[in-house]
């Protein structure tokens, strides 16, 4: 009874270490996604971190960059790979498609853990793209909105200026 009971802490003292690790490297991503602005660094700062949490062997990440143009960063740079990837997502709001990410690794197939971690690395990189465009979109927004207000305070004071010259005509 004495042994299963120590069993069973080793193997809770292992899962709150794993459930540490998780959490430390998705806050680690989360903190360092929140500052950036820029579509083209965030896809970076994704690729990159998610090869190192997860060892693969390459991460090939294509989103559209601020312009609409396609932008793909692959990590490691230079690695060229002929073999079709093992896993592939698309990164995708209910606004639309964000972009794709394709993986090479080595592994027969990634645990439980790694995959509900890399659901969660995917999903907050995909948020802070989507962040970034509705951002972009507010600002657009909010600029017609004061160049139509420009423009209708324009017009109203030219209205009124030649209102008082007809005004006079017409009286006199």
């Amino acid at each position: 009874i004495l042994s299963q009971f120590i069993g069973k802490s080793r193997e809770g003292t292992r899962l709150a270490r794993l459930r540490e690790w998780e959490a430390t490297r998705l806050y680690e991503l989360t903190s360092s996604l929140s500052s950036l602005k820029d579509p083209q660094q965030i896809a970076t700062d994704l690729a990159t971190k998610t090869c190192d949490t997860f060892h693969f062997e390459q991460v090939e990440l294509v989103i559209k960059d601020n312009d609409g143009e396609p932008y793909q960063i692959v990590i490691p740079d230079g690695i060229a790979s002929d073999s079709p990837a093992k896993l592939k997502w698309q990164l995708e709001t209910p606004r639309g498609k964000e972009g794709e990410i394709r993986i090479w690794h080595s592994y027969r197939e990634l645990s439980s853990q790694n995959m509900r971690l890399l659901n969660a690395f995917l999903d907050q990189g995909t948020l802070a793209l989507e962040r970034v465009r509705l951002a972009k979109s507010e600002t657009r927004l909010r600029v017609l909105e004061e160049s139509d207000q420009l423009k209708s305070s324009l017009l109203n004071s030219v209205s009124h200026e030649l209102r008082t010259p007809l005004s006079v005509i017409k009286a006199s």
